[in-house]
């Protein structure tokens, strides 16, 4: 949006149905006397009072502004007490008797699909009808038109629209409406010409304006155009509070939740839930939930989702779907998941296609998910495109549709680097028609600066072999350096890649540079793979030094290794081995105590560590357990237990196992002619 259909929107949007209604002059007549009453208990902060007082005054009014007013009043304050259908009810009968700002809200809930069927053309149509009176009307169907929401068939051209909104904005504004003077200052504001927003802010606060209370406090927050923002703008606030401004206690609510006082939050957010405002509701539900206090910030949330909250009942699907407060109950959370999907929710859509791609509350069905991410990654959500871009990636194979290339390519564009890494291999692979490195290299850079560490590999790995980029041997081994501290997993991979020739070609010494970068940053895993490569090529001191720096890390294959390279601390390194649950060093420990080798002979200790050796998996381990089961040592002779596990060892390829069950059965047979 341009800076001045910025302003003239942001402007327009201040003429709100309080302003349009406190513009009007009451007089003397049956029902003015009790909507005047109404506006009071309502400054009050007496709700229930307020709507009695304007039910009243929309039946004994005999003036229809009068009427119309009292009828807004009661759809903008009982929305937390009836469905949206009986809201749009009340404001179709104000709109009925010629109230602009209750056709204006029925637009707005036709757009935003609040208790009524989503229908932005019929929007458009009702703004049209008030856009000579209605400045905001105008303004808000000129940034329709131009985003493409409403077709500009039967309407008129945006460029109009504005240009008459304008006028009548100011022309009001200098007559002394509030409504005007606010909508001013909020477009400066958005201009960012703080000084003039602030002016339009106090005229409007002088001629009691509760909302431009609120919005000057919100401002001097937002931007620190004040020395003290926080002090004043708190002032601010409990002045509109006092008033009965549910955002005001609101915003103070919020201040508090961010300065971590939350028994404060709390009560500021429970003062405007009770005032009606969904809003203040949902935090107050979030605030508690997250506090652990679950069960009661559920009915909160429930609360907010019988007041009409779209986002409550997403909350409320999730606390159905994990549990939170209540029983889990996936139909539920489907259930309030596809209301608030009706009602525009990309949030709700988000879930709703989680589910059908997971198969958690529905059917696993993959197509309607893609079906239900197509949608709002058309409406503009991010997270949908991402998401359905990674259901492309996944399933892709071959020749990729060109809608997927297009929605992997948005997701690349709002930073997905999965989506990036995709593309980038596409390109150095030439899977899009003809190799192009150079394109490869540009997604791998900017998928490395978002901090992908597989990004951060390839960027190396181009830069070392000049591939779509000058070769510069300094910034590959930035780039390695900054992998291995961002995942050293990734330098890892290319580097057993590397080693074993897989997926690229082999190169043992490239290999070795990479198990190094990972091993520097003190990977055990990757010590252990350098020391390795170091003993297949004949460096043993720089192989067992290495051994050593991934042993004292506690990686318990180093331990092994080192207590069968036979040195003077072996039989050290192979306690600690066995201890630390190498299944081999578990065997070798466990012979030792059966042959007093290195410590004191103990078969029940061998038998032991035979047991957890063989347990593991280990088929040395295996086969002496079956053993000792078979003589009776260091454990009592158990010839059924001895054929299991001689048997398990010889099926995992023991040779020496077969010759031993064949004694057995020698055995038993002579035993039985015995008997």
């Amino acid at each position: 949006m341009k800076a001045k259909t910025r302003f003239l929107y942001s402007a327009l949007l201040g003429c709100s149905l309080l302003a349009s209604a406190c513009t009007h002059t009451l007089v003397e007549k049956p029902g003015s006397r009790e909507f005047v009453e109404g506006e009071r208990l309502r400054a009050a902060g007496d709700v229930p009072g307020a709507i009695e007082k304007y039910q009243e005054a929309s039946e004994k009014a005999v003036t229809t502004d009068v009427k119309a007013q009292a009828l807004v009043r009661l759809a903008d304050l009982s929305k937390g007490a009836m469905t949206p259908h009986s809201r749009e009810a009340l404001l179709q009968q104000a709109a009925d008797l010629g109230e602009p700002g209750a056709v204006y809200a029925l637009a707005e809930a036709r757009l935003n699909g609040e208790g009524v069927a989503k229908d932005p053309q019929l929007a458009g149509k009702l703004l049209a009808g008030i856009a000579g009176e209605y400045p905001q009307a105008g303004m808000k169907l000129a940034q329709l038109l131009r985003d493409g929401t409403v077709s500009p068939e039967g309407l008129p051209a945006a460029d109009a629209l504005e240009s008459q909104a304008l006028f009548t904005l100011r022309e009001k504004a200098a007559r002394g409406d509030t409504g005007a003077m606010l909508g001013l200052a909020r477009g400066y504001r958005e201009q960012e010409r703080f000084a003039d927003a602030e002016q339009w802010y106090r005229g409007a606060i002088a001629r009691g304006n509760i909302a431009a209370t609120r919005e000057l406090g919100d401002m001097w927050v937002e931007t620190g155009t004040r020395n003290n923002p926080k002090g004043d703008a708190e002032q601010l606030w409990k002045q509109a509070a006092r008033w009965g401004d549910a955002g005001a206690m609101r915003s103070i609510g919020g201040m508090h939740e961010k300065n971590n006082q939350m028994s404060e939050a709390q009560r500021w957010y429970e003062r405007a839930a009770k005032q009606g405002d969904a809003s203040a509701t949902l935090a107050l539900g979030r605030l508690l939930i997250d506090s652990g206090h679950e069960a009661e910030g559920v009915s909160w949330l429930r609360e907010a989702a019988d007041k009409g909250s779209v986002s409550a009942k997403v909350e409320l699907g999730r606390a159905y779907r994990d549990g939170v407060g209540l029983p889990v109950n996936r139909q539920r959370a489907i259930a309030l998941f596809t209301e608030a999907m009706k009602a525009g929710s990309d949030a709700a859509a988000l879930e709703i296609a989680d589910a059908y791609a997971q198969g958690v509350g529905v059917p696993r069905n993959p197509g309607k998910a893609v079906e239900i991410y197509r949608i709002a990654s058309a409406r503009g959500s991010a997270t949908a495109t991402k998401r359905l871009a990674r259901m492309y990636i996944q399933q892709s194979s071959g020749t990729l549709p060109e809608e997927a290339r297009r929605l992997i390519g948005d997701a690349a564009a709002h930073g997905d680097t999965k989506a990036m890494l995709f593309l980038a291999d596409a390109e150095r692979s030439g899977r899009f028609g003809q190799r192009n490195p150079k394109a490869a290299f540009e997604w791998y850079q900017k998928a490395a600066r978002l901090g992908s560490g597989k990004a951060m590999v390839e960027l190396a790995t181009a830069y070392g072999n000049g591939e779509g980029v000058t070769r510069d041997p300094k910034q590959a081994d930035y780039w390695m350096r900054q992998a291995v501290a961002a995942d050293p997993e990734q330098a890892m991979k290319l580097a057993r890649a590397y080693e074993k020739g897989k997926g690229v070609p082999r190169d043992p010494a490239r290999a070795a540079q990479l198990y190094e970068q990972a091993a520097k940053s003190g990977d055990p895993k990757a010590e252990l793979a350098l020391a390795k490569m170091y003993e297949v090529t004949g460096r043993a001191d720089q192989a067992m030094a290495w051994y050593r720096k991934a042993a004292a890390r506690g990686n318990p294959e180093a331990m092994y290794l080192l207590a069968t390279g036979g040195g003077k601390d072996a039989a050290a390194w192979m306690e600690k081995a066995a201890k630390a649950g190498h299944p081999q060093a578990m065997s070798a420990y466990g012979k030792a105590f059966m042959l007093g080798d290195g410590v004191k002979k103990d078969p029940a200790q061998a038998v032991a560590w035979y047991r957890k050796a063989a347990e593991a998996g280990d088929v040395e381990g295996q086969y002496q357990l079956g053993v000792s089961y078979a003589r009776g040592i260091g454990v009592a002779r158990n010839i059924p237990e001895a054929r299991v596990w001689l048997a398990k060892a010889q099926q995992n390829g023991y040779s020496g196992a077969g010759a031993v069950m064949d004694t057995l059965v020698d055995l038993a047979n002579e035993e039985k002619k015995q008997q």
